[in-house]
């Protein structure tokens, strides 16, 4: 993430929250989130099959699933 973004973050918290938080508390948050965005990149990337519910949730059917392990 760039200085901008680091900036970013804690200031729209404060603004939100009222509570003044450095940057390395976000860190590990924003880290997580990352690494979980990635792996859902990799398991979706050019995949047809699949939907949104009207929760906004993916919906992933057997066949999708079967198609993917094979």
């Amino acid at each position: 993430m760039n200085s901008v973004g680091r900036e970013f973050i804690p200031r729209k918290f404060e603004e939100r929250f009222s509570k003044k938080w450095i940057w390395d508390r976000f860190k590990n948050k924003v880290d997580v989130c990352r690494k979980a965005y990635v792996k859902f990149k990799k398991l979706t990337h050019n995949r047809t099959g699949l939907v949104y519910d009207a929760m906004g949730r993916l919906e992933m059917p057997d066949a999708w699933w079967d198609q993917r392990i094979a």
